[in-house]
């Protein structure tokens, strides 16, 4: 439920005015209805702040934390909301597979006794009658009874089918409620995976200041290595309160708090990651494979060790100089203009990583392989520390210079050559970390090379942008505290997991894998880093049961966002984690 309002100044409607009424308002997420009153045309929507515009609380003090807090308190308990029904399906589902389960074994006991008792009664028939059968001609062939042998049997195959046909409904009726488990789980990820993609949103403060990214892009073998497939993993963590400090907030503020304080600090934090991965395609630079003079970057040499000079190849070729000499090696370099760009990661704000190849067709290099890894060619791995990066791009006629470039610059080069590899895959050359040869490092133009780097690191920032990843990511793997809560990439098959409510199926099954016990751990966690949060609206807000949230626009201009609790309470339901999560927040 949102409150949207304008004004030129000056206090205006609080949450119990009268002018307040429904709305269609983009802004209601989760199915809270909203209310405003005088709209603007001028106003945001969605939660996103106009230009120079300014949250503050209900009593007009200016917010710690300048985001729209109501869009981001609604948008949790939309998600737990989502969760929580999805769970209840998920048990209801798994329940019903597991009585279907005990439903078939007992049709199939039951045809089975009924077989079996079948036979015996005809068996018990025969042996009373067998006198008769035996005196009385006619009655019985010279080869037995064909009568009730061909009875028995007849009755045998109708049993047997009749167990058959059972167990093809059985099947069917088994993959329909899979089939409705999965589709299931799949809104239930499809929820998370929202709500994590928009994580600048709806992240509180804390979470989002613990957040570490890293950026991996590399040519995808499925689109013939024609575009380039990006991985995100995010990770972040969630700092600890006591159940004390969350239940019993009131002795806490009388002088329980530093004993809370002490249990949470004793308390390791939740720490969750995840992983989205999207095609490139669309998306600025990445949209096609690219080489090394796509960027701009002309003659830029590469080193690949020291070797002979020519001069000295032909002397001992022909034998023209002493075999006591030592021959003298000489830096150098490849040409790598016309390189692609296999593969890309930037870790953190700290480390880029660039990989190049020289034939496309013989790499499939990925994230964490290692540069070469058996394919034919030529392939370069460099490392850049980013924060020795320039910050603005040279051109590349800048003069080398690199008496004045400090240490930190220089990145690490290592190159693979194995367009002559040997038996066994080994490479014929490996050479690592050459800017630690001397002669390397003062023939190296490493201006050249960190403008080459500040290139990448800027095309690697189109990655970043938080449209492309809610507009393509797809969520391929949740861990909370090193376990996996949601895989896409592996189905759960496991009986222990079945057993227990909602977690997995029988070893036929291919269930999507949601642990929704480690779902709810993290809900949990989050709504914690909500607490705060909630308790200073509450403070701030003279209604009692709402939340206001202003925002300061342009113009002397405002716009008001307010949220009954009683909606979000409904919202969360009367489900223990319903009233768990709802505790934790608004307690």
């Amino acid at each position: 439920m949102t409150g949207d309002s304008s004004s030129s100044g000056g206090k205006h409607g609080t949450a119990g005015s009268d002018d307040y009424h429904s709305s269609d308002n983009e802004d209601d997420k989760g199915g809270i209805e909203g209310y405003h009153h005088n709209n603007n045309s001028s106003s945001t929507t969605g939660g996103r702040r106009a230009s120079q515009a300014h949250f503050l609380y209900a009593d007009y003090s200016p917010l710690e934390d300048d985001r729209n807090l109501i869009e981001m308190l609604k948008n949790f308990v939309s998600l737990a909301a989502q969760v929580i029904q999805r769970h209840e399906v998920d048990v209801k589902c798994i329940s019903l597979m597991h009585d279907s389960e005990l439903l078939r074994e007992e049709i199939v006991s039951a045809i089975r006794n009924t077989r079996a008792t079948a036979t015996d009664t005809i068996d018990r028939f025969y042996e009373r009658n067998s006198d008769v059968f035996a005196s009385v001609a006619g009655l019985q062939s010279a080869g037995g009874n064909t009568f009730l042998t061909d009875a028995k049997a007849s009755l045998a195959k109708m049993l047997t089918d009749v167990e058959t046909g059972s167990l093809q409904q059985q099947e069917k009726h088994k993959e329909n409620i899979i089939s409705i488990i999965n589709t299931n789980r799949i809104a239930a990820v499809n929820a998370v995976q929202g709500w994590l993609s928009d994580e600048n949103r709806n992240f509180t403060r804390p979470v989002l200041a613990n957040l570490s990214v890293e950026l991996a892009a590399h040519v995808d073998p499925a689109t013939s290595n024609n575009t380039y497939r990006v991985i995100r993993t995010a990770s972040t963590e969630i700092a600890t309160t006591s159940a004390a400090a969350v239940t019993n907030k009131k002795e806490e503020k009388k002088g329980g708090g530093e004993k809370a304080a002490a249990a949470a600090a004793t308390t390791p934090p939740t720490r969750f990651s995840y992983v989205f991965e999207f095609e490139a395609t669309g998306v600025e630079f990445w949209n096609y494979r690219k080489k090394v003079f796509d960027l701009g970057i002309k003659e830029l040499m590469l080193p690949v060790g020291m070797k002979l000079p020519m001069s000295e190849k032909v002397k001992s070729t022909f034998r023209l100089s002493s075999r006591k000499e030592e021959p003298a090696k000489e830096p150098h370099f490849t040409k790598a203009d016309d390189f692609y760009i296999s593969s890309v990661a930037l870790r953190g704000e700290k480390t880029l990583e660039v990989r190049l190849a020289s034939d496309i067709a013989a790499t499939a290099a990925v994230a964490g392989r290692p540069a070469g890894g058996g394919d034919k060619g030529e392939f370069f791995s460099i490392v850049f520390d980013v924060t020795s990066l320039p910050g603005s791009t040279h051109t590349s006629s800048s003069p080398s210079a690199n008496s004045t470039l400090p240490a930190t610059t220089h990145p690490t080069i290592h190159y693979t050559d194995n367009r002559e590899r040997g038996r066994g895959g080994q490479a014929t050359m490996e050479e690592t970390d050459l800017l630690q040869i001397k002669e390397i490092e003062q023939a190296t133009d490493l201006r050249k090379l960190a403008m080459f780097g500040t290139e990448v690191l800027a095309r690697m920032q189109i990655l970043r942008d938080p449209g492309i990843l809610a507009l393509k990511g797809k969520l391929k793997l949740l861990t909370v505290d090193e376990k996996e809560a949601i895989s896409m990439s592996r189905r759960d098959a496991s009986d222990a997991a079945m057993a227990s409510s909602g977690a997995a199926a029988t070893a036929t099954s291919a269930l999507v894998l949601i642990d929704y016990h480690l779902l709810f751990d993290l809900l949990e966690a989050l709504a914690r880093s909500f607490g705060p949060v909630v308790e200073k609206l509450k403070e701030k807000t003279p209604v009692k049961e709402e939340l206001i949230l202003r925002q300061e626009l342009e113009g002397g201009q405002r716009k008001e966002f307010a949220v009954r609790l009683d909606d979000l309470r409904s919202q969360l339901g009367e489900t223990s984690h319903g009233k768990t999560i709802w505790n934790i927040v608004f307690a």
